[in-house]
Order: structure tokens, then sequence, then C-alpha cells
């Protein structure tokens, strides 16, 4: 089993808004996107596709008139949950007996 990673990229940047993307496994970016942090009003869930059978790409619109810096916001606290599920992952790979990798 494979550590949950989710990488971010920038896809466009305007004035008042990025449009980023996360990258990752589907059950990751579904547990991340189901978190309040995504659902706010400067940041939305803009779409969502299948590119892989075991990846998977996300798409959020961050408004703001200051976009980077609401996007340091969101990949400090999206790095914030990726911590947790980690760590939630590692436990749950000792309790089943077969240590994550």
């Amino acid at each position: 089993m494979q550590v949950p990673v989710v990488k971010v990229e920038i896809v466009e940047e305007r004035e008042n808004f990025l449009k980023i993307k996360l990258v990752g496994q589907k059950t990751t970016l579904a547990v991340l996107l189901s978190k309040r942090l995504l659902r706010r009003e400067d940041v939305n869930f803009s779409s969502w596709s299948i590119d892989h059978p075991e990846h998977d790409y996300a798409y959020l619109l961050i408004t703001a008139s200051n976009p980077r810096e609401k996007l340091k916001q969101t990949i400090d606290e999206l790095l914030e949950e990726c911590e947790k599920l980690e760590q939630s992952f590692e436990t749950a790979c000792k309790t089943a007996g077969n240590p994550a990798k």
C-alpha cells in the first residue's frame, strides 16, 4: 500500500483568481474535497475529471483580491489535511498488519 499523495499545480492565474489542479488518488481527493476548508466563499470546487484508473484530477477556483495569498493559505490547509490522512492511513495499515510503504 502507498501513502496518499496529492500534487498541486497552478493551471491559470489572473488578477483576482487562480485555477489550481489537484492530482492524486480518487479516494484521497474525495476526502480532501469533502472537507469544509474547500467549501468557502473564496474557494470553489470547479470540476472533477477521470484521466487514469487510479488517479484523478480536481480543479479548484480561488477567487480573492490577493489569490496568491489565498492559494498559499489553501495549500497550507490542504497539506495539513494530507498529513492527517497520511497518519490515519498508516495507523489503519498497522492495525491491519500491512505497513504503509
